[in-house]
């Protein structure tokens, strides 16, 4: 067997099988969360669209909104995203 074929069968054996996932939040204060190393930046006025997106999602998700409830809003924002333009937020006019 291969090299590799050993690190799975060892990875799978630490684990459960079970692949290892990173975490992708830390806990910055009490019943908030906060990026730790991602490529998401933090919401700013002059954060894109994108950005504003990505945070929005995450905040629905802290409020336990239901997943549809949050699939629907977010899928009415990318029509937005995809009629505005990767804007800045504090470019986005009515």
């Amino acid at each position: 067997m291969s090299q590799s074929g050993n690190n799975d069968e060892q990875r799978d054996e630490e684990t459960g099988g079970a692949a290892l996932q990173p975490r992708l939040f830390d806990e910055v204060v009490r019943g908030r969360h906060g990026p730790t190393l991602s490529s998401v930046g933090p919401l700013g006025p002059h954060s894109r669209l994108p950005v504003a997106r990505y945070w929005y999602r995450r905040h629905l998700e802290q409020a336990q909104h239901p997943a549809n409830t949050i699939s629907s809003y977010l899928y009415d924002l990318s029509i937005f995203e995809h009629v505005v333009g990767l804007k800045p937020i504090d470019e986005v006019t009515s």
